[in-house]
């Protein structure tokens, strides 16, 4: 009884994962590059590929804004934390 009690968490857990991994996929760059690999091996099918591109420049663009927006308030926090790191000697 104590096994199958044990056993239902896990498995409403993974069951959990899999949705929330089905939903978060498309915001995941990841998921476009490996699709372009897998249109490499698989027979390459120019739309597809550049519908994938075309994702992976917005992903770079939101990654590049987002930089340039959170430099400057980001700033403090890590001049304190390079600080920090060179204090402890783990970093060369």
């Amino acid at each position: 009884m104590a096994t199958v009690i044990e056993e239902r968490p896990k498995r409403a857990v993974i069951y959990y994962y899999e949705n929330d991994k089905r939903k978060l996929n498309p915001w995941l760059p990841f998921t476009y590059a490996i699709d372009i690999m897998r249109e490499a091996v698989g027979g390459i099918v120019w739309e597809r590929v550049e519908h994938d591109v075309k994702r992976l420049l917005l992903f770079a663009v939101a990654a590049l804004l987002a930089g340039l927006v959170l430099k400057g308030p980001l700033s403090p926090w890590m001049r304190v934390l390079k600080e920090k790191a060179a204090l402890s000697g783990l970093f060369h």
